[in-house]
């Protein structure tokens, strides 16, 4: 840990919106000590971190996030090849609050951590490294979820929760190599009032210079339980995952397609309910003239849902935007559709006369279906300094364009904020 003699770090960062309210954020940084403080509306939140421990809002990684929903992961999702930790929300606003000492810091952590639904929740996590590129992880966690209420449906799609403590022993094993990583992560789940479960996902990725694949195969049992006590909505999760092109410079592609295999509902149905997800996106860097550089962005993405009668149901998106920059002067035009007849356009243009000023004008036209169109005007100015920054932004969110709106001002939009950093 290092701290005695070294240099303190402040920063400042305060943030009025009208008519919302305000926001500040403090933090003091001293070598490996780091403290913070936040202030939105009627909330705080104080932030503590070190080496061996970590207090305030904290975010789960690694397995602390497969336990909650196993089969809410794609193929191309990091969790995988994440350390087992839990870490401080840099901006304070995670609202799962709590504490974990580490005596070997990325060894071994004891913690105990607030619960989204339910009194809290408490466990150890630990990591063993094996080898060069090599690791196993495991995690114990307990938690007592409140009971779920009883809905007035004839027929549930899964058991509510009855209550009582939930614990969880999980275990992984995590190879990483230049041009191979894999992951093997499995738990089970414990509960005072209902059955035991389990599950299992297993993850591969080949990678180059040029190309990358990854493929996911996870499961889990009909009577798992997540740290909050819900089901999983599937039994059976399959994902696969390309990348093509080593750099934007050169062009590259993604594409990836997951498939999602539902549970069987308490009522007889003719099919097993699935939910397919496709995605594609590509992306490249043009030079047309050695001072101009033209970015351009393409995603698209379909998902497909049958339920247990055989019903189909599909919901497709896509979106594109591209980019100019020479020398001091930025433009941005974007579009976005969706399936259901939602459209987005978004432009924003920007300038800089020097490296303390810049100018902005953003314009975004939205409707969704069986709406009007609503328009978005903003206009902003930035000063720059050495360690500190000011920003004035003022405009128009959300104006209905094809009917006449009552009371102009509750369109109206402010925002004043600065950034200070010091020594």
């Amino acid at each position: 840990m290092e701290i005695a003699g070294a240099p303190a770090e402040v920063a400042v960062d305060e943030r009025y919106d009208w008519p919302d309210g305000a926001d500040l954020f403090l933090a003091i940084r001293r070598g490996d000590l780091m403290l913070a403080a936040r202030r939105d509306g009627e909330s705080f939140a104080l932030g503590a971190s070190l080496p061996w421990l970590q207090a305030g809002p904290l975010l789960g990684r690694g397995i602390l996030r497969l336990v909650a929903d196993p089969l809410g992961f794609s193929a191309w999702s990091g969790v995988f090849e994440e350390s087992t930790a839990l870490v401080l929300d840099a901006s304070l606003r995670s609202s799962r609050r709590g504490t974990v000492v580490m005596p070997l810091p990325g060894l071994i952590g004891v913690f105990l951590r607030g619960q989204a639904a339910g009194s809290g929740e408490c466990g150890a996590f630990g990591r063993l490294p094996l080898a060069a590129g090599a690791a196993a992880e495991g995690l114990v966690l307990r938690s007592r979820p409140e009971p779920r209420g009883i809905s007035d449906d004839w027929y549930l799609d899964r058991s509510p929760f009855p209550g009582g403590e939930v614990t969880h022993l999980c275990g992984r094993l995590m190879l990483d190599s230049p041009r191979l990583d894999f992951s093997f992560t499995t738990g089970a789940s414990a509960c005072t009032w209902a059955s035991p479960g389990s599950f299992a996902t297993a993850w591969l990725r080949a990678r180059s210079a040029d190309a990358e694949a990854s493929v996911l195969l996870s499961g889990v049992t009909a009577a798992y339980r997540s740290p909050d006590g819900d089901c999983p909505s599937g039994n059976l999760l399959a994902s696969a995952g390309v990348r093509l092109g080593g750099n934007p410079r050169s062009g590259m592609m993604e594409a990836g397609w997951s498939c999602l295999v539902g549970k069987p509902g308490f009522a007889p149905g003719r099919e097993v309910p699935t939910r397919a997800r496709v995605k594609l996106a590509f992306s490249r860097d043009t030079l047309p003239r050695p001072d101009l550089i033209v970015s351009t962005i393409v995603q698209g993405e379909k998902e497909i849902i049958r339920d247990a009668n055989g019903t189909r149901t599909e919901t497709a998106r896509c979106s594109s935007v591209v980019s100019a920059c020479l020398d001091r002067l930025e433009a941005k035009v974007g579009l976005s559709l969706a399936g259901d007849g939602g459209t987005v356009l978004r432009s924003a243009l920007a300038l800089r006369p020097s490296s303390r000023l810049r100018l902005g004008m953003e314009a975004e036209l939205s409707r969704a279906e069986g709406a009007s169109t609503g328009a978005t005007l903003t206009a902003s100015v930035s000063v720059f300094g050495r360690s500190s920054r000011a920003s004035l932004k003022a405009g128009m969110e959300d104006y209905p364009l094809a009917e006449k709106a009552a009371g102009v001002a509750r369109f109206l939009r402010l925002t004043l904020s600065t950034s200070f950093r010091a020594e």
